[in-house]
C-alpha cells in the first residue's frame, strides 16, 4: 500500500451470409419451401437422455450418424438442453460431439426451391452448459448442398435468455438440396441444439443496417453538421472528441447515466487495448470495451418520440473474419454482423436507422453466437440536419482534488449546429487561450484551487458547464497523519526498512501487529517519491498469497474533532477496499482503484462520527 496525506481465440470460417444476395426470380405460387418436422414436435423421446439409439427410432424427416450422439431431448429433465427458453414447442435437437475424427451430423432436405433463387434459411442455435469448455465448444458447421456455408463456435445462452437467431441466404441450383448440421469440435465432449428451421425466400437487404469500416476519425462517420443525443466511450473514464463531437468516457460494467440510456450485462470490461488499428481520436474510442452481454441489451433514453435517428456502434476485430458472429435486434427487425469483418484489431461500425418510440426511447440488442460482442464506444444523432440548434453540454467537467505542483487535466464538451466554441473560466472569470474541450495546467500554488467551469457558444446560444471545484493539497512532512514509508521527520525511507508509523494487523503472509516494510515498486506501479513511498508485508511481495491486508496507523487531531480535517491520497495493489477510523468505516470513501494512480481521501467527523479528541486509529484495509 502507498498512501500520502494532506483475445479468446476461437475457430471459423468467413460468414457466407454476410454477403446477401438479392432475390433473383420470382417464386411460382404453387411451390413452398419446406424442411420436414422443423420444430422436431412429431417424435416423442422418452428414455434418457435422449439418444436415437437407445429410443430405437429416428427424429421424423431427419437422418443422421452416429446415432449414439444425436437424438431429441426426453420428456422431463435433459443433460443437453438445459438452458435457454425451448424456442417452439417442447422438443429440440442435440448434437454431441464424438472427441474424436468422426464428426457427428444430422441432415435433411429442403424442397419446394426453384433454382436460381435465393433463399434464407433460419433456425435457432444454443449450446450445452454442464460441461462447456470455453476454450473447445461446439462448432457449428452448416453445409447446404456440397458446400459447407458456414462453421463458427457456438457459445450458451445461460438461464432463461432465448436461445441464438441464425439465418443464412443461399441459391438454390435444383428444386431441392441437401442441409446437414454438424458438430465440428473433435477435441472435448460438447453439444449443440437447433430448433425451429425455416426457409423462405430472402429478403432485399435492409437499408436500416449497415456494416462499415471504422479506421480513424475520417471513417467515423461521426458528422458534427447533424445533431447528436448520445457519444460515450466505454470502459474507461477518460473520453475523446471525434470531429468536434465529444464522446463521455464511462468506467465500469452495465453503465448507465439518468436520462440517457441503459447497457444491460456487460459485465466485463477490457480497460486497455493498444493494439487497435485506429488513429487520431478514434484510437483512444477503441482501446477499451466492454463485453460478457448475451444478449447485452441498450436502451437510449430522452428522445423526440416518432423521430429519426442513427445510431452506431463501435468496436474492432478481435481474431480472424468469421469467427464471431453477432445478431443485432430491433424488436424483431435482425441483423447478423460479424465483429470480425476486416480482421484483427480493425475497426468496424455496426450502423442502425430507428424511429424512436412513443415514450422516447430506442432498444437494440446484440447475443453472438461464437462470442460475445465487444462494444467500444456508441453513438446517436438526428437522421435529418438541422440548420441550427444551440449548444447542449454532453460532457460536464468533474472536480478532483490533487496535491501542489501536479498537472491537472479538465475536460468538458458540448454539441450543437454549427459547432459551437470554447471559453474555459475560473470562478467567473474567462482564462486567456483556454478555447478547447480539455483544460490542462499545473497546480502550482492554493490560488489554482476553486471553480473551473466550460462556456460553450454558437449562433444559435450559449450555454455554461456546472463549476467543478477543485482542491489542492499541499504535503505535510509530519503528523498527524503521516505519510507511508517515512521517518519522523517526513523523509523517505530506503527499501526493507520497518514503517515506524504503519502496523500490520491483519496479514495473509503470516503475523500481525508487525511494521509495514518499504518495497521497491515494480515497474507497472507508480515510483516511489520525495513525500511516500510503497509498503507491504515483506521488502518483496510478488510471491505474497492472496487476501485481505490492513495497514494501522495513529493520528492525534487535537481537542476539537469537529473541525479536524485528515485528507490525502492512497494507491494500492490490488484493491482499496475501505479506511476504518477506530474500527468504524469511514463512509463515502472512493476505493482505491489499483497502483497505476492516487485516489483522494478525506476524513471528517461528518463522514466518520468515531473520530474523537487526542489520538485515533485509522486503518487501510486492502485486498
Amino acid at each position: 500500500m502507498k498512501q500520502t496525506p494532506s483475445r479468446l481465440s476461437l475457430t471459423g470460417r468467413p460468414l457466407a451470409f454476410l454477403a446477401f444476395s438479392l432475390l433473383s426470380a420470382a417464386v411460382p405460387a404453387a411451390l413452398a419451401q419446406t424442411i420436414a418436422n422443423p420444430g422436431f414436435e412429431e417424435d416423442f423421446f422418452t428414455t434418457f437422455p435422449g439418444y436415437v439409439s437407445t429410443n430405437e427410432t429416428s427424429i421424423t424427416g431427419w437422418t443422421g450418424s452416429p446415432d449414439t450422439n444425436y437424438g431429441l431431448n426426453p420428456a422431463g429433465t435433459s443433460p443437453f438442453a438445459d438452458n435457454g427458453l425451448v424456442p417452439e414447442g417442447t422438443n429440440v435437437a442435440f448434437i454431441q460431439s464424438t472427441v474424436s475424427e468422426t464428426l457427428t451430423e444430422l441432415g435433411t432436405e429442403i424442397t419446394g426451391l426453384t433454382a436460381g433463387v435465393t433463399y434464407r434459411l433460419s433456425f435457432r442455435v444454443n449450446a450445452r452448459v454442464d460441461g462447456f469448455n470455453g476454450l473447445l465448444p461446439p462448432v457449428l458447421s452448416v453445409t447446404i448442398g456440397d458446400d459447407e456455408v458456414f462453421s463458427a463456435t457456438a457459445q450458451p445462452v445461460y438461464g432463461t435468455a432465448p436461445y441464438h437467431y441464425f439465418y443464412i441466404d443461399f441459391t438454390a441450383s435444383a428444386a431441392q438440396t441437401a442441409l446437414i448440421l454438424r458438430n465440428a469440435q473433435t477435441g472435448a465432449d460438447s453439444t449443440l441444439l437447433v430448433d425451429d428451421f425455416k426457409v423462405t425466400p430472402a429478403p432485399a437487404p435492409d437499408p436500416n443496417w449497415s456494416v462499415e469500416e471504422w479506421s480513424d476519425d475520417a471513417s467515423s462517420g461521426v458528422d458534427p453538421t447533424y445533431k447528436y443525443t448520445h457519444a460515450y466511450s466505454l470502459g474507461t473514464a477518460t473520453g475523446t472528441t471525434i470531429n468536434d463531437i465529444p464522446f463521455k468516457g464511462v468506467a465500469g460494467t452495465t453503465p448507465s447515466e439518468a436520462g440517457k440510456f441503459l447497457l444491460s450485462a456487460m459485465g466485463a470490461v477490457y480497460p486497455d487495448d493498444p493494439d487497435n488499428f485506429l488513429s487520431d481520436g478514434s484510437l483512444e474510442l477503441g482501446r477499451s470495451f466492454l463485453y460478457g452481454g448475451n444478449p447485452g441489451v441498450l436502451t437510449l433514453q430522452g428522445l423526440t418520440p416518432g423521430r429519426q435517428y442513427v445510431l452506431t456502434f463501435y468496436s474492432t476485430g478481435w481474431e480472424d473474419a468469421g469467427k464471431r458472429p453477432v445478431m443485432f435486434s430491433d424488436g424483431d427487425n435482425r441483423f447478423y454482423a460479424d465483429q470480425d469483418t476486416y480482421g484483427q484489431n480493425f475497426g468496424i461500425r455496426i450502423v442502425h436507422t430507428y424511429t424512436a418510440g412513443p415514450d422516447g426511447t430506442g432498444t437494440v440488442s446484440f447475443q453472438g453466437l461464437g462470442g460475445t460482442f465487444h462494444l467500444a464506444g456508441f453513438s446517436n444523432r438526428e437522421a435529418v440536419k438541422e440548420v441550427s440548434s444551440a449548444p447542449e453540454l454532453s460532457v460536464q467537467p468533474v472536480g478532483k482534488t490533487v496535491m501542489l505542483g501536479d498537472t491537472v487535466t479538465l475536460t468538458a464538451g458540448a454539441t450543437g449546429i454549427p459547432v459551437p466554441t470554447y471559453q474555459w473560466l475560473f470562478n467567473g472569470v474567462e482564462i486567456p487561450g483556454a478555447t478547447t474541450g480539455t483544460l490542462e495546467f499545473t497546480a502550482g500554488d492554493a490560488t489554482s484551487a476553486g471553480f473551473y467551469a466550460l462556456r460553450a457558444t454558437n449562433s444559435a446560444g450559449t450555454v455554461t458547464s456546472s463549476g467543478a471545484y477543485l482542491q489542492i493539497l499541499e504535503p505535510r512532512t509530519t503528523g498527524p497523519l503521516f505519510s507511508t514509508g517515512v521517518d519522523e521527520s517526513g523523509a523517505p525511507l530506503g527499501s526493507g526498512s520497518e514503517d515506524p508509523h504503519y502496523t500490520l494487523i491483519e496479514n495473509q503472509d503470516g503475523e500481525i501487529n508487525i511494521p509495514a516494510v518499504v518495497e521497491t515498486p515494480p515497474g507497472p506501479w507508480m515510483a516511489n517519491d520525495a513525500y511516500s513511498t510503497w509498503v507491504g508485508p515483506l521488502q518483496d511481495t510478488k510471491d505474497s498469497p492472496v487476501g485481505r491486508f490492513t495497514y494501522r496507523t495513529t493520528a492525534d487531531i487535537g481537542a476539537n474533532p469537529a473541525t479536524a480535517v485528515l485528507a490525502g491520497f492512497w494507491a494500492v495493489d490490488n484493491t482499496g477496499v475501505e479506511i476504518r477510523v477506530n474500527d468504524k468505516p469511514v463512509a463515502g470513501i472512493e476505493q482505491s482503484p489499483g497502483f497505476t494512480s492516487y485516489t483522494p481521501f478525506t476524513i471528517t467527523q461528518a463522514n466518520a462520527p468515531s473520530l474523537k479528541a487526542g489520538a485515533n486509529t485509522v486503518d487501510f484495509v486492502v485486498d
